[in-house]
């Protein structure tokens, strides 16, 4: 590979990176924000604070 090879391959592979780690992120924060709150409106209606296993270490 020469260095323009070589340059190309980086660009494309970041760029395959970026949307990689774009959709992962996108499904990270869609799951964490609907686990968060379903947690969180779970526990108010509990009232309980055992729900989503945050109490599981004391047996």
């Amino acid at each position: 590979m020469n260095n323009t090879d070589t340059a190309q391959f980086l660009r494309m592979t970041e760029a395959a990176l970026f949307v990689w780690m774009r959709s992962v992120a996108n499904k990270l924060l869609t799951n964490g924000f609907i686990y968060f709150f379903g947690c969180f409106f779970l526990q108010c209606w509990n009232n309980t604070g055992r729900v989503c296993g945050a109490d599981r270490r004391d047996g």
